[in-house]
């Protein structure tokens, strides 16, 4: 474990992210540094409709079914809850799922030909659309790796179900087929749609809406049963016609075929029960697969539009397809792409881990001149096993200390990934790593993944393989195997493989990398696949806990310029090193076993949040509350609005005119322009999303026309229009619907104790914490973990000093996933949450809630008021708690060694610069 932070040396502006995955994007990344706006897509058809789309988000929504209207509201308009835990959809899925309703319904482009001469100059020349891809509607979406496809896919079936069930001229469905391109995809589909699980467990369904809900799940050959609806989940292989089964080319990473039964054609059963539905929708996972018309996978989604338009008269309602790289075995992107999140995007928005590419500081890594993969690759083995080695040394220790009953709650191991270039050396390889004493923390702990291997069992009980054909049965073992790699009982330390891992596997433990396999194939597909399969974080998608995450990938000779350019494509440039600079930045913190002997324990009762948010509450405002909240309000005079700007320069010391000009005036074009633009900014400053348009717009024409002005003026009156662009229009607006609309959205409960049991930390679920030189994770004897984590030097500093306060018994860090945070209204209304910095246990038995803060933030006081009433509520448990807030400029003068000396210091200081209780 390396806690040294002065060896850290992290690009903390390259690494950081720098927005939420469920926010829309606002920056990123461009020649190293941060700049405004997204990024753009590289391909025009996406990059068109986002702008589009994104206009539209704004008018809420405007022109679609008011099922759509109501699910879209219900999905985006605000943050959800699974399992007591905050949750909301990623931008990218948001912006998938509207995507696909903005085509459909309002733009209504059901073909590729259309969607091409939309948004595409000259397209049908440049394409050629043949009739095949206009058969039946398709979209597909470029969605990076790690960005949730399968949640998409659950959004697209809910919204299909529901518009076939409540609007009357729907053409869409409540059938549907989801196919994966084999097991190991399929086994991830099955963990989240086996009995409908996904549909359980996400905010899927508005809650008025789930008597209606009737969607049974068929896996493989189970029948379907009755029911409104139906999702039949399988991989390709088993809508194959028989004949046809064993034939492609692919076939070898995905997984084995599956043997019909003698006495009944199974596939053949399928297929013919899914042609009988009367319409139908198909989900293609990894759509990659799909690129030409004349691939059995193709073929097979021919023969249901086919059939079912034969037997009804229907054919496929839609295809959607789902891939991180929609491309040919050219390199082509698909012609049906609608949407497009590149993978910049998801390393920005903390979705995916950060890729760092380790390369040897002397020069390429080249291969030694040698027959044996193990000896030819030696070196890069060594450095890559080395640089595993770091990372895996804080997880050792922390495995060592922890008691049985907590291990099970540790996170995974670290993995070491090895691709090869074919199954010879992948053999070789292997054996090294396995038995040469130099890998010896892999000895025994290397797991060999390629069809071309036989499982059997040592003396040990153990799985090991000789080179025959793998039978069905032993893949099966090879997988389930494989598939435990987030286990923290995971026996395996090394996944060596030649295309096993290409796709499907959401391996979160792989942190380094060694790339073997040249990448040359025409489709440039395996670059971004062989980085996929360490690119899924361990911590939750955009934790404020770990910023980011890491995974170290070994320079192949060729391999950094082809990612440079590859990734470059996806808005992506990767951060290259020298190995020797990769340092092991990534600690564990746990809680310490060895100090839980002691008295350090810290508790604190669960209490219940004081604000709900419910959108739906909107539609009861009316002009009686609008006319309410202007009472007793000035009005502005309305009078002479200028179309000029004068303005003038005075010389600094004399006072003397030296410049002088006539400016023209930015003037909205119409009423109804000024409204939209008010209704953005509303929504952007109470975060909801883009949801005000039906309800507000009205009631804003109302205010502005009416209320407003000293006269009743009409919205597009030249005097009003004028008028609208002045700042103090603006600020009225603000005034009077930032709180009306909060006053209506937010509900308020009292803070009350949630039940008599107590959270003690040292039950607390190990976790990872990204360490850098601005954010240490240090040691202290006084808190019941084996190290602090800080966000902040001014955080450590203060961590020090709790550690040799005088009146402190025991302290804490607040982090983590089961790290208190605290619901609160920020200054401007919007429900936000908040995590206090530490837990102190004084001498006194008494408990502080401590808050540092170096630098001005704009809603301490909202997040005081907060901590400060969560407080009053914790000491209805018997034990008093009190909130104190740090700043730092009070800190950097301060000399005692006492928490009562810190709070008469800060007490006094708030009494002289007249602050609010903070």
């Amino acid at each position: 474990m390396n806690t040294d932070n002065t060896e850290l040396q992290i690009d903390e502006e390259k690494l950081y992210p720098l927005y939420k995955p469920w926010e829309s994007p606002s920056k990123h990344r461009q020649d190293d540094k941060i700049v405004d706006g997204r990024r753009g897509s590289r391909l025009i058809v996406p990059h068109r409709i986002r702008e589009q789309v994104s206009a539209w988000r704004t008018e809420r929504y405007t022109g679609v079914s008011e099922t759509s209207r109501q699910l879209l509201v219900h999905w985006f308009g605000g943050e959800h809850r699974i399992n007591e835990q905050p949750f909301r959809y990623y931008f990218c899925q948001q912006e998938a799922i509207e995507t696909l309703i903005y085509l459909y319904e309002v733009q209504r482009i059901h073909k590729v030909s259309d969607l091409l001469k939309s948004y595409h100059n000259n397209a049908m020349t440049v394409f050629g659309i043949a009739p095949t891809e206009d058969a039946w509607t398709k979209y597909a979406f470029k969605l990076a790796t790690g960005t949730g496809k399968t949640k998409c896919m659950s959004l697209a079936v809910v919204w299909s179900y529901f518009h076939s069930l409540r609007e009357p001229d729907s053409k869409l469905t409540t059938r549907f087929l989801v196919i994966a391109p084999g097991l190991t995809v399929y086994e991830r589909l099955l963990e989240d749609f086996n009995g409908g699980k996904i549909f359980r467990e996400d905010p899927l369904i508005p809650h008025a809406w789930e008597k209606d809900w009737h969607l049974n799940v068929v896996l493989g050959n189970e029948p379907a049963g009755a029911g409104i609806g139906v999702l039949y989940l399988t991989n390709i292989q088993k809508l194959y016609p028989k004949r046809q089964r064993k034939a492609e080319t692919y076939q070898d990473f995905v997984g084995p075929t599956v043997k019909p039964s003698k006495s009944i054609n199974i596939q053949e059963v399928l297929r013919d029960r899914i042609s009988r539905e009367q319409r139908l929708m198909v989900l293609n996972d990894e759509a990659h697969h799909v690129w030409h018309p004349d691939l059995e996978w193709s073929r097979a989604i021919t023969f249901f539009h086919k059939t079912c338009r034969e037997r009804h008269g229907t054919g496929l309602v839609a295809q959607l397809d789902f891939s991180a790289t929609p491309k040919d075995q050219n390199g082509n992107y698909f012609n049906h792409i609608i949407c497009d999140t590149p993978l910049g995007e998801a390393v920005d928005a903390g979705i995916v881990k950060v890729p760092i590419i380790g390369k040897e500081k002397d020069g390429d890594l080249e291969p030694a001149p040698a027959i044996d993969a193990a000896q030819k690759y030696r070196q890069h083995l060594e450095l890559g096993y080395n640089l595993w080695a770091r990372s895996i040394k804080g997880w050792e220790e922390m495995l060592e200390k922890l008691p049985v009953d907590k291990k099970e709650k540790v996170p995974p191991q670290p993995v070491l990934f090895v691709m090869c270039e074919d199954t010879l050396s992948a053999d070789n390889i292997a054996n090294a790593l396995d038995t040469d004493p130099f890998f010896e923390k892999l000895n025994g702990r290397t797991l060999n993944l390629h069809t071309n291997l036989k499982l059997k069992r040592n003396r040990r009980g153990d799985f090991i393989t000789d080179e025959t054909k793998i039978s069905d049965a032993d893949m099966k073992i090879l997988r389930q195997l494989s598939r435990s790699l987030d286990s923290n009982t995971n026996p395996y330390a090394c996944i060596v493989s030649v295309l096993m891992l290409r796709e499907g596997w959401d391996v979160k433990s792989v942190n380094t990398i060694i790339a073997l396999r040249p990448f040359t194939a025409g489709s440039e597909i395996l670059p971004e696949q062989t980085l996929g399969r360490g690119l899924r974080r361990i911590a939750p998608a955009g934790s404020d806990d770990v910023p980011f995450e890491r995974v170290a990938v070994l320079d192949h000779p060729k391999f950094a310029s082809l990612y440079e350019e590859a990734l470059g494509q996806e808005g992506l440039t990767p951060i290259i090193r020298s190995t020797e600079d990769i340092h092991s930045y990534t600690v564990y913190i746990y809680p310490d076993p060895e100090k839980n002997g002691g008295d350090l324990e810290i508790e604190f009762p669960q209490i219940t949040d004081a604000y709900q948010e419910d959108i739906f509450t909107l539609d009861a405002l009316d002009k009686e509350d609008v006319k309410s909240k202007c009472e007793g309000m000035e009005k502005l005079k309305l009078g002479e609005a200028s179309t000029t700007i004068e303005y003038t320069g005075e010389h600094m010391l004399t006072g003397e005119v030296v410049e002088q000009m006539t400016m023209m005036r930015t003037l909205l074009q119409n009423g109804m322009t000024a409204i939209t633009y008010f209704i953005k900014q509303l929504e952007y400053t109470l975060g909801l999303k883009s949801l005000l348009f039906p309800t507000i717009a009205p009631l804003l024409e109302y205010f502005i026309t009416e209320l407003l002005f000293d006269e009743i003026v009409g919205l597009n009156d030249l005097h009003l229009i004028q008028r609208l662009s002045d700042q103090d229009v603006a600020q009225r607006i603000q005034d009077v619907f930032i709180p009306l609309i909060a006053d209506h959205i937010i509900q308020t409960e009292p803070r009350e104790i949630h039940d008599n049991s107590l959270i003690q930390l040292s039950n607390w679920i190990p976790y990872q914490f990204t360490a850098a030189t601005s954010r240490p994770a240090i040691k202290a004897k006084k808190t019941p973990f084996n190290l602090v984590p800080c966000h902040s030097l001014f955080e450590a500093a203060f961590a020090r000093w709790l550690d040799t306060a005088t009146d402190v018994t025991a302290f804490a860090k607040n982090q983590g996933p089961e790290a208190l945070n605290i619901d609160y209204l920020d200054a401007m209304g919007r429900l936000c949450r908040y995590i206090p910095d530490f837990f102190v246990r004084l001498q006194s038995g008494d408990y502080l809630l401590v808050e540092t803060k170096g630098y001005p933030d704009g809603n301490a006081e909202e997040k005081a008021k907060s901590a400060v009433a969560w407080c009053r509520s914790a000491t209805q448990s018997g034990i008093n708690w009190q909130y104190l807030f740090v700043k730092q400029q009070i800190w950097n003068e301060f000399t005692g060694n006492s928490i009562s000396n810190l709070i008469a210091t800060i007490q006094q200081n708030l009494f002289t610069e007249e602050e609010h209780n903070i």
